[in-house]
């Protein structure tokens, strides 16, 4: 219920409202088991009351897409941003490629990721002499690091 102040000639009145939403979100196709990578097909667009969805429900496919889910996911059920995460591209303690770019120069090293980390996201990287550089992955598991 919204309470609504009107005022018409000098007399306020409060009206209460009730505000229903209608519109579309994200619902699981098919049953998604925990730990999957979401694709196109397990997703299915539901119209309905969006005033009554669980708070962060997904409202767009492409959102959804390529991401893990953290707990199983049942049919027609709405997804929210608290059963998904990112899919790894890189993992704590996995050895990844090093890229340090400069002004006019390039250096291609190796180095162990210290956490997990999506692509575009930054993670720290321990290099051969124990120095821990922070850098960006890209879609291939590269850490870039521009200096």
């Amino acid at each position: 219920m919204i309470d609504v102040l009107l005022t018409c000639d000098n007399i306020t009145r409060h009206l209460n409202i009730e505000l229903q939403v209608k519109g579309k979100y994200i619902t699981a196709n098919r049953f998604i088991p925990k730990g999957s990578c979401i694709i196109f097909s397990d997703l299915k667009t539901m119209t309905g009351r969006i005033d009554m969805l669980p708070y962060q429900t997904y409202f767009d496919k492409k959102d959804v897409i390529n991401k893990v889910n953290l707990r199983d996911i049942f049919p027609l059920k709405p997804i929210t941003s608290f059963m998904l995460r990112p899919m790894w591209m890189v993992t704590i303690h996995q050895r990844v490629n090093v890229i340090i770019k400069g002004v006019n120069f390039k250096i291609i090293s190796h180095g162990t990721a210290l956490k997990n980390a999506s692509k575009n996201q930054l993670v720290p990287v321990k290099i051969y002499n124990n120095c821990i550089l922070s850098g960006i992955v890209n879609s291939n598991g590269d850490v870039i690091i521009h200096m």
